[in-house]
């Protein structure tokens, strides 16, 4: 096999979704194996090994949120978990607490990031909480996230806060006691690599490496 075949395999196995995931990504490449050598190094190690936590999308405004009272996630719960968020940075737009509406049975609205009751066109498998957050594939700009969480989940520690890092583009980062590690309870609430400011020069990485 010549190098650049398995540097193929190679990419494949970075990319292939992980056991146990808890999240549902539109799963597009950042870049791709013809562009990989034009990207600044630090960047390009940190897509190839996961060095440092990083994002497949991102949000260019402040997302609305839109809670559905049904996924049994309360208005304190969500407003101590966005909290969390606020406090490494990250702005929000309205927060919408709804115990019934159309949104909250038709997957929410564009630019917002909508909490709702698992239901049985989601394919949740051994996960307690997914998100899938849908963005415009040549520049990777979020449109809307969805975040689906059994009722059992609901209160649970760190859960919500660990959505909402995937529904703002956030991808799972394995390193114990991290918040988006892949497994519950391997996690903690360790943020280091997650402030804003790491994620807007994420985001201009992406930005270049894709004009």
């Amino acid at each position: 096999m010549n190098s650049f075949l398995k540097f193929l395999c190679f990419l494949f196995l970075i990319f292939l979704p992980q056991p146990g995931s808890s999240d549902t990504h539109i799963e597009i490449p950042i870049i791709s194996p013809y562009d990989i050598e034009i990207l600044p190094a630090d960047f390009k190690n940190n897509i190839l090994f996961r060095s440092k936590p990083t994002i497949s999308s991102y949000w260019m405004i402040k997302p609305n949120i839109r809670l559905c009272l049904n996924s049994g996630v309360t208005e304190l719960r969500l407003r101590k978990a966005v909290g969390f968020w606020e406090y490494l940075g990250y702005e929000f737009g309205t927060i919408r607490v709804e115990s019934d509406s159309l949104q909250c049975f038709s997957g929410g609205n564009n630019n917002e990031i909508t909490i709702m009751l698992v239901n049985s066109s989601v394919e949740m498998g051994e996960n307690i909480a997914i998100t899938k957050t849908y963005y415009i594939s040549s520049t990777h700009e979020i449109v809307k996230s969805q975040i689906y969480i059994h009722k059992f989940a609901a209160t649970k520690e760190r859960v919500l806060e660990h959505e909402i890092g995937h529904a703002l583009g956030w991808v799972h980062f394995n390193q114990p006691y991290h918040l988006m590690h892949s497994h519950y309870n391997k996690g903690g609430h360790t943020a280091s690599g997650l402030r804003i400011s790491v994620y807007e020069s994420l985001i201009a990485e992406i930005i270049k490496a894709l004009n």
